[in-house]
């Protein structure tokens, strides 16, 4: 094999970004994990080369953020293109703080000094975070485990509906999905009586207070899954009977004549 022409790397600006083929195969950037194993830094790099069409081996190479850039466009293609357009001239850390801005995504993960500065905690999640949610839009159902910790605050996001709602608008879904993500919100505000709204909420809070357990647990900490809702799902979420109230209490008993 002939060795690889050396890479000269310029200072980025978004439009120097290309933009992605739209009509290019799911499995040049969906990765899922390895049969049996863990999905960790070499895996998220290999993920990364393969959305930048070059090979990224180490952080470092992420520090000028035309590669994350990039896997930001190919995760959220329509935010890429609103933000770019508003931006006349702009480096490409600009392009993505734009786009954690537009699609509401977590300011925990854009440690710009980190990123610049390759750190492991600032990449790892980065990455994480795209990779994850490029994959749950190509796959619908998707389950992964990494191999180091991730950021609770971006846990958290993965499995709530705002991540969804980012790749409705960003792009990323079908229109069916993009859809049943617009409406949904709307449904349920409007019609969701009193007593289901405290049902819901006790359900979110069982479900936090599970996630802090399985946190405890170093097998299961690192574990993330997810699958997208379907329409169907959502319209009998919507109409769940109200709970019924409580019984009355037994009249007290009278005394004897």
């Amino acid at each position: 094999r002939a060795p690889a022409s050396p890479l000269v790397v310029m200072p980025p600006k978004y439009n120097d970004v290309a933009p992605a083929p739209r009509a290019e195969a799911a499995a040049t950037s969906a990765q899922p994990a390895p049969a049996g194993g863990l999905v960790g830094k070499r895996e998220l790099l290999q993920w990364a080369s393969r959305i930048v069409g070059r090979e990224v081996t180490k952080f470092e190479e992420l520090r000028d953020g035309a590669v994350l850039a990039r896997c930001m466009q190919r995760t959220w293609p329509l935010a890429f293109d609103t933000c770019k357009a508003r931006l006349l001239r702009a480096d490409a850390f600009d392009l993505i703080g734009a786009m954690f801005d537009h699609l509401r995504l977590p300011p925990a993960v854009l440690d710009l000094k980190g990123l610049q500065g390759a750190s492991f905690k600032a990449c790892y999640n980065f990455l994480v975070m795209a990779y994850f949610l490029r994959n749950l839009a190509l796959h619908s159902d998707f389950s992964v485990d990494f191999s180091h910790p991730v950021d609770p605050a971006l846990a958290a996001f993965l499995q709530a509906p705002e991540s969804v709602a980012s790749l409705a608008v960003g792009g990323a879904l079908g229109p069916a999905h993009a859809m049943s993500q617009q409406q949904q919100p709307t449904r349920q505000h409007r019609r969701h009586p009193p007593q289901q709204q405290k049902q819901i909420q006790k359900e979110q809070d069982q479900s936090q207070h599970s996630t802090q357990q399985q946190n405890q647990h170093p097998t299961q900490k690192n574990r993330q899954h997810r699958q997208l809702p379907d329409q169907d799902e959502a319209r009998q979420r919507t109409h769940l009977p109200p709970t019924p109230p409580p019984p009355l209490p037994p009249p007290p008993l009278l005394p004897p004549p």
